[in-house]
């Protein structure tokens, strides 16, 4: 009977540690900016930057390209980046994984940040579409800097939208 009692005590002890580890170390939500405990405790060099939309409450962590978190299947997906262009990925449905499972309730004029180097950039959304699938997505190219975000079409899986944003405004930040 004690035998059996230590046994239960041991499993729920090591479940409790497993529950604290995940909570307190996961590297896929970061509050408020507050990434110095991630940068602490993962490597800082596989890390592009932090997607926050207020609204929707999304706050995640983006993996660079060629990093093995940098999945759609893990996280958001950092499809493409370049100096004016940077594309993400996400699920829409109803998984922990579906990051962008609200995106659709953004609105024209909804602001987007990305922290990166050490900076907070600020991008407006101004314009949305819908699109059928297939395996090459072609992306508006304008002449200022623009993020995109990406998901599947909740009411017609042949489908995928797309949400433009524009570049408005970036300041130094001073919350890492």
């Amino acid at each position: 009977m004690l035998k059996n009692f230590k046994i239960k005590l041991l499993i729920l002890s090591m479940t409790a540690i497993v529950i604290v580890i995940l909570k307190y170390y996961s590297p896929k939500i970061v509050n408020d900016y507050k990434v110095e405990k991630y940068y602490n405790s993962y490597n800082i060099k596989e890390y592009y930057a932090v997607l926050k939309i207020s609204n929707l409450d999304i706050n995640n962590v983006i993996y660079k390209i060629g990093s093995k978190e940098n999945m759609v299947d893990k996280n958001i997906f950092l499809a493409y980046e370049d100096k004016n262009i940077i594309v993400l990925a996400a699920h829409s449905g109803n998984s922990p994984i579906s990051y962008f499972k609200n995106l659709s309730n953004l609105n024209k004029g909804d602001n987007i940040q990305l922290l990166m180097d050490n900076k907070i950039r600020t991008y407006k959304l101004f314009f949305k579409k819908e699109v059928k699938k297939n395996l090459r997505l072609k992306i508006n190219k304008y002449n200022y800097p623009i993020l995109v975000l990406i998901t599947c079409s909740k009411e017609d899986k042949t489908k995928q939208e797309i949400y433009y944003t524009r570049l408005i405004k970036t300041q130094i930040s001073s919350k890492i």
